[in-house]
């Protein structure tokens, strides 16, 4: 049920994301430290929930007011202790590879986000 709950809240904040009024495009060089987070995790092809809640405090650091406290939220659920995963990397490359389409231009928007979100939910 959980499960489901964080599904529907990534979901809802990629719609959020999507929507005409959320309108942003930053330099990649802001989340570096993200990129660089996740190359680590990946190296024992083992990705974990404290993982994904790290990448997503992260993401949320240089965001506007409420999608930052929206991100943050999710980070926090996903570190907490009632959720409980590792993924084999392997099996999870549409995630990395949304990610990885995010730095190919040196620039981050609210649709490469919106889209990485939808790509975790689904991969729940």
């Amino acid at each position: 049920m959980l499960r489901e709950a964080l599904k529907n809240l990534l979901h809802l904040i990629g719609g959020i994301l999507r929507m005409p009024f959320v309108d942003f495009e930053w330099d990649m060089e802001q989340y570096k430290r993200v990129f660089q987070k996740l190359d680590a995790f990946r190296q024992d092809d083992k990705f974990t929930d404290e993982e994904l809640g790290e990448l997503f405090e992260e993401l949320a650091k240089n965001q506007p007011r409420l999608l930052k406290i929206a991100l943050y939220g999710i980070g926090g659920l996903f570190k907490s202790k009632i959720i409980d995963f590792t993924w084999d990397v392997s099996r999870y490359e549409k995630v990395f590879d949304k990610l990885n389409h995010m730095r190919e231009d040196n620039i981050f928007t609210d649709e490469e986000l919106a889209e990485f979100c939808a790509a975790v939910a689904d991969s729940l």
